[in-house]
């Protein structure tokens, strides 16, 4: 099992005030709330919280107020992913600040994500391997030393890890995974490399039932007309796909090797949760439902009750992985597939 977030107990006195936040969600009758001892848990996804160093920014505070709606929440929540762009960018490539000067944004992260009442499963996004002062972001030199640096400080066993919850697998992938057999790295395009491919099919054999969280978006016909990703590619590439855009491009070849995982199977996996492009949004491949998560970070104004939403809320079945998206009826999605899609 991997290994989680521990919310630590510092700043106790901010974790009561907003605790104190009246709770957000409820559902209208008595009969759908979960009871102690029920086969059904809860579980939340959010997404590209892009952190600043300054406690005061947007979406430092969107978070701080995210966590007191997700602590307060009735029945409770069992954890929450972070499907990346856990920052927005880090100031040096240098270990050794992050000890000497806490007040960094991987700094404001640790202590914002203190506030969860829960253990927080983070994935990491291509703005956390940012490197940058003031507006320049060059992508590190070093990734592997990146990636060791939020699991030092952020908790991540690995930079792409599993766990199990109840008898259900949940897989925290890494979509900036470089693969040898292309020239070009991930970046705005992601990929997830053909080691973590192999580690994911691996540990797929154990034939329990899962969910997969990570940043970049599955190319589906709805996915590469989202947002920025209209004007450039912008998510895991499939060519097989055969999207227009790729054309000119050198992706126009390139198929991720996710996708055969995805379609051998696309029965045991019951969903798969990113974020990169700033929506919601619901689609699917190979029948395995898609959910894309709206951004923690400026121009979103994704409210519910005029206050923040930018989260799902997944009621599962223990040991089947059955689900529903609990706040479902909160959620303005930018698509969703057709009634009748396969």
């Amino acid at each position: 099992m991997g290994q989680s977030f521990s919310p630590q107990r510092r700043h106790l006195h901010l974790f009561v005030l907003l605790v104190a936040v009246a709770s957000l969600v409820s559902h209208c009758g008595e009969d759908e709330i979960l009871q102690q001892g029920s086969d059904r848990f809860l579980f939340a996804v959010i997404s590209d919280t892009h952190i600043w160093s300054d406690p005061e920014a947007l979406q430092n505070r969107i978070f701080e107020q995210t966590a007191a709606i997700l602590n307060s929440h009735s029945p409770p929540i069992d954890f929450v992913v972070l499907t990346g762009d856990i920052v927005h960018k880090l100031p040096s490539d240098d270990p050794t600040l992050y000890d000497e000067y806490p007040y960094t944004p991987l700094g404001e992260f640790v202590r914002l994500a203190s506030l969860l009442a829960m253990p927080l499963y983070p994935v990491m996004g291509n703005h956390d391997y940012y490197t940058g002062q003031k507006i320049n972001d060059v992508i590190t030199s070093d990734r592997h030393g990146r990636e060791r640096l939020f699991m030092e400080k952020a908790g991540m066993p690995g930079p792409y890890y599993a766990f199990e919850h109840r008898g259900v697998t949940f897989y925290c992938l890494n979509s900036l995974q470089h693969d040898p057999s292309v020239e070009w790295v991930p970046d705005l395009v992601g990929s997830f490399g053909p080691e973590q491919t192999a580690w994911l099919e691996d540990r797929l054999s154990d034939g329990k039932p899962a969910f997969l969280f990570h940043h970049h978006p599955l190319a589906t016909e709805a996915t590469v007309r989202a947002g920025l990703a209209r004007f450039r590619p912008f998510e895991v590439p499939r060519a097989d796909g055969h999207f227009q855009k790729y054309k000119l491009t050198v992706y126009r070849d390139f198929t991720d090797p996710i996708y055969e995982v995805l379609k051998t199977h696309n029965d045991q996996i019951k969903a798969i949760f990113f974020g990169h492009t700033h929506l919601f949004m619901r689609d699917e491949y190979e029948g395995i439902p898609l959910f894309m998560t709206d951004s923690m970070e400026f121009p979103s104004h994704s409210e519910y009750k005029h206050k923040p939403m930018r989260y799902y809320i997944v009621e599962c079945r223990a040991a089947t992985g059955e689900f529903t998206i609990f706040n479902e009826y909160m959620i303005r999605y930018s698509y969703t597939p057709p009634e009748d899609a396969p």
